[in-house]
């Protein structure tokens, strides 16, 4: 299965294709139309854990519009993180994609919406050379304080674009535990490190042996961590660390888990 960071790249390559279909003579109707029928010729490419189906239509002189169908029921438990991880994937994809930038620096507004699984509207998204350029300074921002855990300089650009989209929702508090997930990187080679801090009253219920147990079958179990390993497959990245840690800063309890944890598990 494909992650999150090898749809952007695919959807990158997609849009770089289209992009052939563009001169000079051609009228803005006609430049929009070519990029459509380029894009269109290329969805098949894909259809992933993330994208069920992607397509692109000609509105108007001044728009295009991108639609995304996503193979997930989005709901309250992952709205949130939707919401948060769109906007800098979107980003990435129109900044880097020669024929995005020409149609967006001639006026063209890229009409984008997201559906998932059951054609609910997840969000719409309007972006022009003025909202472009305030995304990406919003995801420069979110990678900054990213990379503060460490030193990420050998690290590739798909594991740093991993995790800003995993860091993009964070820090995020279960209101009804306290518990919070600070945090997403990656400080030791071949591992992600979860930092997650752990209420006071809470903290002798999380230590020992008998709490690491249970809280790996939680997390092995579920979905989450599924979409966390299939998205590390190619970036080099093996374990995944979950590092509980006091109001103080001291370590309660840590484990490590790797894709081999999923196999009484279909994947």
């Amino acid at each position: 299965m494909q992650s999150i960071t090898q749809t952007s790249r695919s959807l990158a390559i997609l849009l770089a294709v289209a992009s052939l279909c563009f001169a000079s003579c051609k009228s803005p109707e006609d430049r929009i139309q070519d990029f459509v029928e380029s894009y269109n010729r290329g969805t098949d490419k894909l259809r992933n854990t993330i994208v069920e189906s992607t397509s692109a239509y000609f509105i108007s002189k001044d728009d295009v519009g991108l639609k995304f169908t996503t193979n997930n029921v989005v709901d309250s438990t992952n709205t949130d993180l939707y919401l948060n991880l769109l906007p800098d994937l979107i980003a990435n994809l129109l900044s880097t994609t020669p024929a995005a930038q020409q149609l967006i620096q001639e006026g063209v507004t890229f009409n984008i919406s997201f559906l998932d699984k059951n054609n609910s509207t997840v969000r719409k998204i309007r972006v022009d050379e003025q909202k472009l350029n305030e995304l990406l300074a919003k995801s420069e921002e979110k990678q900054t304080a990213n990379y503060k855990a460490g030193d990420l300089s050998q690290l590739s650009e798909d594991t740093k674009q991993m995790l800003t989209l995993l860091n993009a929702n964070l820090p995020y508090e279960d209101v009804g535990t306290g518990i919070k997930i600070l945090q997403v990187s990656v400080i030791n080679p071949q591992e992600l490190t979860y930092t997650i801090e752990v209420p006071l009253d809470l903290v002798p219920i999380i230590k020992g042996e008998e709490a690491k147990e249970m809280l790996k079958n939680e997390i092995v179990n579920s979905e989450n961590f599924r979409t966390v390993i299939t998205t590390m497959e190619g970036l080099n990245l093996i374990y995944v660390r979950y590092l509980y840690v006091g109001p103080s800063g001291e370590v309660v309890n840590e484990f490590k888990l790797t894709k081999e944890d999923l196999l009484p598990n279909k994947l």
